[in-house]
């Protein structure tokens, strides 16, 4: 397919596909109002003529790409593979892109999560990048700045549904350094590899989400401050998308939260907030909170 094709292919099925010039990477028009709609067909037709590339903005109904960023980190999460059967099926059936350095793993979410480099304590990246709201990649038949062409590893397969990130990441690597609750002990420096350390994870005991709740408290997970809008009740910046106009109410008696913009479907408390903001199912959160209280 060329890329009105494309564009209109991806349409169809509810994404927004955006112009970038030929052999470049940086969209030339404002793509901010396509993360929550979808160009029409007479906007493609004038859009994508003259060989331009193509980009998708991510976030559309949870489509979310994990960006390898190099060949060796594509092969680190294969290895994964080998012992966690979710990552073993997404890499076998879901659709894939390969990129001039790595690869483009696409899933779909419930919804959609932040897009960000996946960072390490020391704020060094993973070489993964999670392209979901608030970003868009390249997608075939464009053209990298250095030559190579992005290339479909299996044309026409499906996007597959995955319920959070961690059921195909490591917990560890989707842990992000700027949402550490002030009143945790400090992590211990890890050892060994953390693809290897994932596959060995230990469970949390009876009673322990009613210690977490005892012993933290919700309003320590924002990094933004709290404006008190009466007795118990705050708002504050909400950490599940851009949020430059306070959304998030908390509840400090209650210890639950929730957005206005519609982030949330209904209130959430500490476990299921830590969850959502580290792309965790609740038993990871409740075992990753847990660790020193």
């Amino acid at each position: 397919m060329n890329a009105l094709e494309t564009a209109q292919y991806w349409a169809s099925w509810g994404a927004a596909p955006i112009p970038v010039p030929a052999r470049e990477k940086a969209a030339q028009i404002r793509w901010k109002p396509y993360q929550s709609s979808i160009p029409s067909d007479d906007l493609l037709q004038t859009w994508f003529v003259n060989g331009c590339n193509i980009a998708l903005v991510t976030g559309h109904y949870g489509l979310t790409v994990i960006d390898f960023d190099s060949m060796d980190a594509y092969n680190d999460w294969l290895r994964y593979g080998d012992r966690n059967a979710w990552v073993a099926r997404v890499r076998r059936l879901t659709y894939q892109v390969e990129t001039s350095k790595g690869r483009h793993i696409y899933v779909r979410l419930p919804e959609a999560t932040r897009s960000r480099p996946l960072l390490k304590q020391d704020g060094s990246r993973w070489g993964i990048d999670i392209k979901s709201r608030g970003g868009y990649v390249m997608i075939p038949p464009s053209i990298h700045p250095g030559g190579q062409p992005y290339r479909e590893i299996n044309p026409g397969a499906p996007i597959m549904f995955v319920q959070v990130l961690s059921d195909i990441l490591p917990p560890e690597m989707l842990m992000q350094v700027e949402f550490q609750p002030p009143s945790r002990p400090a992590r211990a420096a890890p050892t060994g590899d953390i693809w290897d350390r994932a596959m060995s994870a230990t469970v949390a005991g009876p009673g322990t989400v009613d210690k977490i709740k005892r012993a933290l408290r919700i309003e320590d997970l924002f990094s933004s401050p709290l404006t008190q809008t009466g007795g118990h009740h705050y708002v504050t910046l909400c950490p599940l998308h851009d949020d430059h106009n306070p959304s998030m109410w908390v509840d400090t008696d209650q210890q639950i939260c929730g957005c206005y913009a519609g982030c949330t479907v209904k209130p959430l408390d500490i476990i299921n907030l830590y969850a959502r903001i580290h792309d965790l199912s609740n038993s990871e959160a409740i075992r990753e909170l847990a660790r020193g209280i």
